[in-house]
């Protein structure tokens, strides 16, 4: 909300005079908000902190540039462009209503007349509107179809993915050296094409935010030179940059050790020599690391070692012994780190890297060009264009080569022409692409109104750049009314209370760094609390620890039911909301929950809600396709367009269109039990049925209609006949529901205006959707009047809410796509894995790891703007949630305890609660939280705002539910009696369905087939910490499938690091590696044989059909059972195979394993000499409980 400000506008002397803009304006501004709308004569940037009247003073300063005496600019000669259509009318209309505001007090102004009548054409729109408008006068130029249109975003998808599938056969068509074939092997691991795929669309995706992104591919690709060191290399400095980072902190945590032992002699006696050893070790790396001498830096981290501790006997102080082996053991994790992860490679090791990765690379770049082709025909050929499309062809009208650089076209020379000025709102979250086209149309960059906030940049995953901001901010000197480029900084804060704004200012302070979160919060940067509450000390910020209870509910819903309870508090507490200089009574409509993600959590808040009388709402708009009503409406379609399907059919004749009961169904599948349901329908029509006759007669009447007319027409004839809408309101959510319907007519006449015609088209376009998975946005259907907001922080963007609830905070961050196989980065170019199929193995690289580091900085400072955002959406009082064990989530925080907040500290947080519990433990309030995490500050941070943190369990404040006597219900004996006559008959030939198709060989040898019952997953309530003998045993197995023998037979310990590392193991498993049993196993007379094989496989699949006899069946006739098997090992040896199977059981004795295992071995011997035409001379069983070979005999 905009609120008034201090200060007049006076025109001073490089100012021109505004008479009627005083007229025009009763409201008060700041100076900084007076110098934005007043400058004249060059390009301005505009840092509005959240708050800051930031919509005021852009729509004021257009209002001005109107209705200047001196020098009026007509409305059509401005270009505005906002960053949603929503935005851009709430801008026309707040405009045109100024002028209104004006032309009421000077009804004769023939200028005010004509500028209103100028409104009506004047350019406000989105950036792509912009374009599109562009475009469309230009299609000649660009070899487009005059009737081109925006495609919707399912049927684009749907040619993305056939163009995909049309460049990569192309491809391989064309594979003469096998380059193809080695790109699809290093993404893909020979499985499939799918991951090549959506490398592609990643890629493609990525790369269309820069632009002329074809140059951006040519000089990433460039970037693969094994002839360049690796520290000269961006890669190989990232890096080097992050490791002195990294030793710099290790260093401090060192000295901060060395002076707590200081003084006390046990201390100093058994860990002071060690620690200062640590210490001087870790100051030669970092001065290693700063003369950029690499394979020094690999050479000193493999060998890097920590002296032994001596005893400390006697020492009662446990909190601060804990706390050096905790401070020490964090330092190794992190050298640890820096050896296995950052500096995996030496430099000939990264040149073999960047040598073998180098036409994989070129490879990958050409199949995504020809698949932009590709795609690009596919969209010319159906009169499409999709939104990227927009930018890049604007930015062919307007930017041209030449010379090596691009500069504007003679249209965008004559365009910025057409501009007096160009303003930019949003700024901070504009791509490469977009700043270029801002760039021609502005004269060369000269007249351009910036406007925007860095800190609230959160759209990172749509490309935006907010490095861009960043950059001008940096560079243009502060306003003066002379120079230009200038800068102008809005900081006051008219939203908020002092409480929320200085809590604000304190997190931040600590947390935002140019490292972490892309700006320095300092004080320009700082909220300035300029809106006038009248003081109140209950409106302190209250950051909540909400222990989970040992409970059947999930976290989510154990947080949820608290917030529940603490609005019921509210409401019932008599808290009130400052309005209009007077205070009222709190309601629902003033209270918002913000959450990272709505997705699978909103649902258990309205619940919660609903259980303690608390009206709610929520704009959730996923699942269109999977809704009750929009399922049954797209049966309805299919089953029109081809009533022989026998799905949609019964669908429908099942819904509540038509209320067809089970015994209905029967009884009509009866009277044609082999044709299709429809054959049968009819019959039971002709019979005299008069429910089968109605549903026949309005259904073809449909049919007839369906052949002309177009499908959103057809939808509202359907719902006009079967008043769907008016049933679908009755059900739970109905509104929604009903909003949903008339969607469904919305996309369908989007679908026919794209040019396709006709239901057939829309079926099967509806049939590819669900193929692939794919959904439409839900209809929003509003909110209740006075209900509690649910909405994602990102929703949240641009709104207010006197009180704000942030919640989920421990919810950790996700980190999955910083370990994809592949990285992009708009510097620093592409990055992946490298592959030896020979070896079967899969390295990390340098330039993937440089990656890694730069993206998860990234990914983390946009986190900290997220966090941001949703702090300063409170106006009067926020409050914060954070659910799970405290103990856990303090020890996380600790780290943050002494000194200042140093970068790398607040990048090693997993969630905003981290954050915000590194920041609390800090604050002079919080003495007994620290007290709760041992911690001890020397000088607390100096916070003047107040801070209440509350340590709650999740049932309290919650009411026990009330029994409520309910009356047993009775059945009906009739409807008994049917299922009791329906239920004694038995089909005669029960055995054979009793067959399996397939066996796994253990289930042979054991004559069961208990695998009906099999799961695929381990069942959530028998998942815990501790594995089972079965899972230890599947661990081992995982261990000897996917180790490196020859290492591991030197060194077990590293190469199960290797593995859990690689995340062949997971690392509850990795704990339960018998590593000795190991050792003694790679030393046998048995793996001496299997290494000196000349023939090994391990993990042998295998498929063979065996007579039903042997199981058993003894009137199955000749009917065969497949059965698939795994041989955990098998070696060829001159004279045959031996098959080696690896066991864990707990036995006694080798007999006891061999009875156990000889009829499961005895199989796989028979199997495997039918499948590989081959003699097994022997099956052997290896026991790592009783550590020997056991040599089976049949």
């Amino acid at each position: 909300m905009d609120q008034n400000a201090h200060g007049k506008i006076s025109p001073g002397k490089n100012f021109s005079k505004r008479s009627e803009v005083k007229k025009m304006s009763e409201r008060s501004w700041t100076p900084q908000q007076a110098q934005a709308i007043q400058s004249r004569g060059g390009t301005l940037l505009v840092s509005a902190a959240a708050g800051s009247g930031k919509t005021a003073v852009l729509v004021e300063r257009v209002v001005s540039m109107l209705l200047d005496e001196e020098h009026p600019v007509d409305a059509d000669r401005l270009l505005v462009v906002t960053f949603s259509n929503a935005a851009a009318q709430e801008m026309r209309q707040r405009i045109d209503a100024r002028l209104a505001q004006e032309q009421a007090a000077q009804p004769h102004s023939q200028h005010l007349r004509h500028q209103r009548f100028l409104m009506e054409r004047a350019h406000i729109s989105t950036i792509h509107s912009f374009c599109l408008d562009l475009i469309s006068q230009h299609t000649e130029e660009l070899d487009l179809p005059a009737d081109f249109i925006l495609g919707e975003e399912n049927r684009l998808s749907l040619l993305r993915q056939e163009a995909a599938a049309q460049a990569i056969e192309a491809f391989y068509a064309s594979d003469e050296d096998g380059s193809f074939s080695d790109l699809v092997e290093l993404l893909s691991g020979g499985r499939d094409d799918n991951r090549v795929t959506d490398t592609i669309f990643k890629l493609y995706e990525f790369v269309r935010s820069h632009p002329f992104y074809e140059d951006w591919l040519a000089e990433k690709e460039k970037m693969y030179n094994p002839d360049v060191p690796v520290e000269k290399t961006v890669w190989g400095q990232t890096i080097l940059s992050y490791g002195m980072e990294a030793v710099e902190y290790c260093l401090q945590i060192n000295k901060e050790l060395l002076e707590q032992m200081e003084g006390i002699p046990e201390l100093e006696k058994a860990y002071g020599a060690p620690f200062y050893e640590d210490g001087q070790h870790l100051g030669t790396l970092l001065d290693t690391m700063r003369s950029g001498q690499w394979n020094s830096c690999c050479e000193q981290l493999q060998t890097f070692s920590f002296g032994r501790l001596g005893a400390l006997r006697g020492f009662e102080d446990d909190t601060l012994k804990q706390r050096m082996q905790s401070g020490r053991d964090q330092i190794k994790k992190i050298i640890k780190g820096l050896s296995q992860r950052q500096f995996c490679a030496n430099a000939q090791e990264f040149q073999e890297d960047i040598a073998d990765l180098r036409p994989k690379v070129k490879t990958l770049f050409s199949l995504v060009l020809a698949y932009d082709r590709q795609y690009a025909q596919l969209k010319k050929e159906q009169k499409l264009l999709d939104f990227s499309d927009l930018e890049h062809m604007a930015l062919r009208l307007l930017m041209e080569k030449a010379d090596g650089a691009y500069r504007p076209t003679a249209l965008a020379r004559q365009a910025a022409q057409d501009y007096e000025e160009v303003l930019v709102d949003e700024y901070q979250d504009t791509n490469g692409a977009q700043d270029m086209i801002f760039f021609a149309v502005s004269q060369n960059g000269g007249n351009l109104f910036m406007v925007g906030d860095v800190k609230q940049s959160i759209y990172r995953f749509r490309q935006a750049m907010p490095e861009i901001f960043m950059e001008k901010l940096d560079s243009y000197s502060p306003f003066d009314g002379k120079n230009y480029p200038a800068k102008i900084v809005l900081g006051k804060n008219f939203r908020s209370r002092p409480e929320v704004a200085g809590f604000v200012n304190f997190v931040f302070r600590q947390l935002m760094s140019r490292k972490m979160g892309e700006m320095d919060y300092g004080p320009e940067q700082e909220l300035i609390a300029a809106a006038s509450y009248p003081p109140d000390e209950k409106m302190q910020a209250e950051l909540h620890l909400v222990e989970i209870q040992d409970s059947p509910e999930s976290t989510v819903q154990q947080e949820a039911a608290y917030v529940a309870s603490q609005i019921s508090s509210l409401i019932s507490g008599g808290a009130s909301v400052w309005e209009n200089g007077v205070p009222r009574p709190v309601r629902f409509a003033d209270i918002c929950i913000l959450l990272r993600s709505v997705k699978n959590k909103a649902k258990a808040y309205r619940e919660a809600f609903l259980q303690e009388g608390i009206n709610s709402w929520t704009d959730s708009r996923n699942g269109f396709l999977q809704s009750r009503e929009i399922q049954v409406m797209t049966a309805f379609l299919q089953m029109l367009d081809n009533p022989y399907r026998d799905i949609p059919l019964l669908t429908v004749l099942m819904s509540d269109l038509f209320g067809f009961s089970p015994e209905q169904i029967a009884a009509i599948r009866i009277l044609d039990r082999r044709g299709s349901f429809y054959a049968a329908l009819q019959k039971s029509a002709e019979q005299g049925d008069e429910a089968s006759a109605g549903f026949l007669r309005q259904t073809q009447q449909l049919r007839r209609l369906a052949v002309s007319i177009p499908v959103a027409d057809l939808l509202t004839e359907i719902y006009a006949r079967t008043d769907y809408p008016a049933i679908v309101s009755a059900y739970p959510m109905g509104e929604a529901r009903k909003a949903n319907l008339q969607q469904l007519c919305s996309y369908a006449a989007a679908f026919e205006k794209s040019g396709s015609r006709g239901l057939y088209a829309f079926v099967r376009f509806l049939d590819r959707l669900s193929e692939q998975k794919a959904d439409f946005a839900s209809a929003s259907s509003g909110g209740s009047a006075d209900a509690v907001q649910i909405l994602s922080i990102h929703r949240s963007k641009g709104l207010e809410f006197p009180y704000v609830f942030l919640c989920d905070t421990a919810k950790a961050f996700n980190k999955q796509d910083l370990r994809d196989r592949i990285a992009l980065h708009p510097q620093m170019g592409f990055a992946c894995v490298r592959r030896e199929q020979a070896l079967l193995k899969e390295f990390t690289t340098i330039p993937l790891e440089a990656l890694r580091l730069e993206n998860e900085r990234a990914s983390l400072s946009e986190e900290l703007r997220v966090l941001y955002v949703a702090l300063t959406r409170a106006k009067e009082k926020l409050f914060i949630t954070m659910a799970g064990d405290p103990d856990k989530m303090l020890r996380k925080a600790s780290a943050a305890a002494q000194g200042p907040l140093q970068p790398f500290v607040v990048r090693s947080a997993d969630s905003m609660g981290t954050w915000l519990l590194m920041c609390a433990i800090r604050h002079p309030d919080c003495r007994s939280l620290r007290e709760s995490a041992g911690l001890e500050l020397a000088s607390p941070a100096q916070e003047q705002t107040a801070l209440k943190v509350v340590l709650a369990q999740s049932g309290q404040q919650r009411e026990e539910a009330a029994f409520r006597e309910e009356k047993a219900a009775c059945p009906d004996e009739g409807f008994l009696s049917i299922l009791r006559k329906n239920s004694d008959w038995r089909y005669p030939y029960e055995e054979a369905t009793h067959i399996p198709q397939k066996l796994g060989v253990s289930a042979v040898a054991k004559k069961e087939t208990s695998d009906r019952y099999a799961f695929t997953k381990t069942p959530r309530f028998l998942s815990g910490e501790k594995l089972s003998g079965a899972q230890k045993g599947d661990a081992l197995h995982h261990f000897m499938q996917y180790a490196d023998y020859e290492r591991c037979s030197a060194a077990p310990d590293e190469e199960l690091e290797r593995l859990l590392r690689l995340e062949f193991l997971t690392p509850a498993q990795a704990q339960v590696i018998p590593l000795e049993r190991i050792r003694n196993f790679f030393t046998s007379g048995l793996y001496r044989r299997m290494r000196e094989a000349r023939r090994l496989e391990r993990e042998l699949r295998f498929l063979w059909e065996i007579d039903s006899s042997l199981m058993g069946y003894e009137n199955a006739g000749s009917d065969k059972i497949t059965v698939q098997g795994v041989a955990d090992c098998v070696f060829w040896e001159d004279d045959g195979a031996v098959i080696v199977d690896y066991k864990t059981d707990r036995v006694s004795s080798a007999e006891e394993l061999a009875d156990k295992y000889r009829e499961q071995l005895r199989m796989y011997r028979l199997i495997l000499q039918k499948s590989l035409q081959t003699p097994v001379k022997s099956c052997i069983i290896y026991s790592f409980h009783l550590e020997k070979e056991i040599t089976l005999h049949f």
